[in-house]
């Protein structure tokens, strides 16, 4: 079942604002449909070591490492195994950060690849500076509110530090966007709820760096800067290590994403203990949550 975005554009999605027991009240039986090419489905850690054990000929296991970090300084470590395979992932919460938290990925080289699609469902709470969703540091590129005009902002580097900016849009307070940055060889451009908003040419070879992923805050030369951090929600996050095309943006805003290329998908809920599901290198990453800390924003999880 694909969940038709537009249609429930207006339902209010406010994160974690209750206790433990109202979690059972976002199990809306909606689902992005990840449309990956091989492997086997994966609906649960349980399931997945299931058929890894049943099915040895499946592609060899990953591992990768995702940190989420909490307002109080806290980091918590999660070592997620990668499983191959079409995933068919619960819509069931978001992240809600005031400022002070973030989500880390470790780098990859598919994040800077020249031609690249970056796609974000949010919601701003405020926005008194720089407000970052992601950032693959302010070295590479990052999608974000701009302080100058409050508009969203796509920019990237080139080798030579160059920086080019696609801008459109303004970003009004609590209200709920699908956001797709996209860069092709000669341009990056903004989609705001599936509609084209600018473009802006771009040139040279893309900066490299091996800074990590950042989603809810922005860097400098990898040194996290706290005055850039992401006020609002984040509903999804997903990286294509290629320009996505006006068909597959329109199926997007459908709720059904393409598989080919797709190097992570970030989605927050809350299944099962879960504090999130990501789909990076074709596979799942799972993090625990602590009952007892579903109180306020943001979620705090289990040290691992």
């Amino acid at each position: 079942m694909h969940w038709n975005w537009a249609a429930d554009r207006a339902g209010d999605r406010r994160g974690w604002s209750g206790n433990a027991t109202n979690k059972g009240n976002r199990e809306h039986g909606r689902a992005w449909r990840v449309k990956l090419t091989r492997g086997i489905p994966v609906c649960s850690f349980l399931a997945a070591v299931l058929l890894l054990l049943t099915l040895p000929v499946v592609h060899a296991v990953g591992i990768t490492t995702v940190v989420v970090v909490y307002p109080d300084g806290r980091s918590f470590s999660y070592i997620g195994e990668i499983y191959p395979g079409d995933a068919l992932v619960p819509h069931s919460a978001v992240l809600a950060l005031d400022g002070s938290g973030y989500v880390e990925f470790p780098h990859s080289d598919s994040f800077n690849s020249r031609e690249l699609s970056v796609v974000a469902i949010v919601r701003p709470y405020s926005h008194p500076d720089w407000n970052a969703i992601v950032s693959k540091d302010e070295l590479d590129w990052r999608l974000y509110i701009s302080q100058v005009s409050d508009r969203w902002d796509f920019m990237r580097r080139d080798l030579n530090g160059n920086v080019y900016v696609a801008e459109d849009g303004a970003a009004g307070i609590g209200e709920r966007i699908l956001l797709i940055a996209v860069s092709n060889s000669t341009h990056i451009s903004i989609y705001v709820n599936g509609s084209l908003a600018v473009s802006a040419s771009w040139s040279g070879a893309p900066a490299g760096h091996d800074y990590p992923l950042l989603i809810g805050v922005n860097s400098y030369n990898g040194s996290v800067m706290w005055a850039q951090a992401w006020q609002g929600e984040i509903e999804l996050v997903a990286i294509y290590d290629r320009a996505l095309s006006p068909e597959e943006i329109a199926d997007i805003v459908k709720g059904i994403f393409p598989g080919n290329g797709l190097t992570l998908f970030f989605e927050p809920g809350m299944k099962n203990g879960d504090l999130f599901w990501a789909i990076k290198a074709e596979g799942i990453a799972r993090g625990n949550v602590d009952e007892k800390d579903l109180q306020g924003l943001p979620v705090h999880a289990v040290e691992q």
